[in-house]
Order: C-alpha cells, then sequence, then structure tokens
C-alpha cells in the first residue's frame, strides 16, 4: 500500500479476473487492505472491466453476501460496464464511482445517468479540457480525472502472448507492436485476455495549474504497473504540486515540476493525452 503512504486519499482495490471465483480469497484481501490504510482513506470495490457471464453471475453473488465488516470499510462500487449496472441500482448501502470506461462523454451522456447513489464520475479520458469545463456533472457528484499511468486502449478475448511466443521479450515478458510511425505499444495478457496499452504514460503534472480550474475533487493514478515505491514517489510528487497550488506558489510549483523529470522516468517521457488536442 506504497500508494496510501505516499498520501492517497482514495484507493480502487481491483478484484483480479483469474480470482473471480473464490470470495474467501477475496475478502482476505479486502481485509488486509482496510487494515493498511488509514481510517481517512476511501475504499473502492473494483471487478474487472471485461467480466465474461459466469463471472457476472459470482460478481452479484459476492456483493449479495459481503462480509458485513467489508462492508463497513469499502463504500464504493465502481461501476465499468454495463453488465454491472444493476449492481449498481441495486445495492443501496454502496455508493457508486462511474468509470471513464462507461464513456460519458457529454452533458447528454451525463444527464442520462440515472444511479441514485452516484457519488464521483470519471468522463471518458477523450474528453478535452475545453470541453470538460462546461462539463455538468449530476447533483452530489464529484469529477475525477485520469492523471497518470499507462493507458490502455483496447482489450482482447484473446491471449495473443500464448499465440505468438516468439515475439515476446524476454525480459517483460510482454508482446511489443509497433506501428507505421515507430511508437512501441505493449500487450499484457493473463487471464485469458490480452490489454494493449499505449507507448507512454500520461501525465498532467506540469499542466495541473490549468486542470485545476476544472475543480475536479480526484486525480487517478494508475499505479499497479508500477513498483510499489515507484507508486508512492508518484502519488508523493503529485500531492506536493497540488499544495504550491493551493498555496497560491506557482514560483514553487514550477520549481518543483522542473526537477519532477528526476523522480521517475514517467514524468520524463509522457503524453497528456487528449486534454488539449481532443479527439481528431
Amino acid at each position: 500500500m506504497a500508494a496510501v503512504n505516499g498520501g492517497a486519499d482514495l484507493i480502487y482495490c481491483e478484484i483480479g479476473l483469474g480470482h473471480m471465483s473464490d470470495s474467501g480469497q477475496i475478502e482476505e484481501f479486502f481485509k488486509r487492505v482496510a487494515s493498511i490504510c488509514k481510517p481517512a482513506v476511501s475504499k473502492v470495490i473494483c471487478f474487472p472491466n471485461l467480466i465474461f457471464d459466469h463471472q457476472l453471475e459470482f460478481a452479484y453473488h459476492f456483493l449479495r453476501s459481503l462480509n458485513p465488516r467489508i462492508k463497513e470499510s469499502y463504500e464504493y462500487l465502481r461501476l465499468n460496464n454495463l453488465g454491472l449496472f444493476s449492481a449498481a441500482l441495486s445495492f443501496k448501502d454502496l455508493k457508486v464511482a462511474i468509470d471513464y470506461n462507461m464513456n460519458i462523454m457529454n452533458n447528454l451522456a451525463s444527464n442520462e445517468v440515472d444511479v441514485q447513489n452516484l457519488k464521483i464520475l470519471t468522463p471518458s479520458i477523450e474528453m478535452s479540457i475545453y470541453e470538460l469545463s462546461g462539463f455538468n456533472l449530476p447533483d452530489g457528484t464529484e469529477l475525477e480525472l485520469f492523471a497518470h499511468g499507462p493507458i490502455k486502449v483496447g482489450t482482447s478475448k484473446v491471449n495473443i502472448v500464448r499465440s505468438l511466443p516468439e515475439y515476446v521479450d524476454s525480459k517483460t515478458k510482454r508482446l511489443v507492436l509497433i506501428d507505421e510511425k515507430g511508437f512501441s505499444f505493449s500487450i499484457e495478457a493473463g487471464d485469458g485476455i490480452s490489454e494493449l496499452y499505449n507507448s507512454v504514460p500520461l501525465c498532467i503534472l506540469r499542466n495541473l495549474p490549468e486542470i485545476v480550474k476544472i475543480n475536479p475533487s480526484f486525480f487517478r493514478i494508475n499505479a499497479k504497473h508500477y513498483a510499489p515505491e515507484e507508486g508512492k514517489v508518484i502519488v508523493a510528487t503529485y500531492k506536493k504540486a497540488l499544495n504550491f497550488l493551493e498555496e497560491g506558489d506557482e514560483s514553487g510549483f514550477r520549481r518543483f515540476v522542473s526537477k519532477a523529470r528526476e523522480v521517475h522516468p514517467s514524468f520524463k517521457c509522457y503524453t497528456t493525452g487528449h486534454y488539449f488536442r481532443g479527439v481528431s
């Protein structure tokens, strides 16, 4: 839980697709996370983005029989696919966090969201800062923005890595695709699926002065692809940068972020995604 030690205020506890058959193991994982976290840290129950029919049944059964102790510690359920939509409506004691996978990209889509206990909404990561500035949230809902980390750009119900072993990097155990511009996209495989990631991670550290004007309540950092200490450093860097801005010390902010590239490689080679160019 290095990210918590780095200052994270909310964490997403994701159940791996391969564990979607063992309630006891999942409950032990949730208990362990809750015991490590400070009481002030909010925790979110997360199922995989891609769920097959039998796993969806497991997810509903798991939520119905959720241990009261876990229910006290985990206040949110992440809604990241339509299969879980009924769960979001059924379990009134869990607040709902809509993920960017639900592709809420404009006010028309936002106004159609009818989830009574919706508390956090992460809009599509394809929205520009201009579009986000005019984005209307449902009443009582806080805005979360994806700020840092690898961006998943595709999922396949095929283990591509297993199908093409001769192209797998022996060190990283990943398959790499190279596009016509020479950019490398890594493929991670497991539990019968493959996930394709962008060539460089998202990073909005230097652009925080512009993005905080949208008034997000949370900035999401995808730390699961980093070693624990790396995740801690990345979270702590964002926390300190935001503290400079909250104190109105923009010169201190600029000096701080100018040295960030020395702290972690993802602050040196990155993309700002669609925040400043929209979808073309």
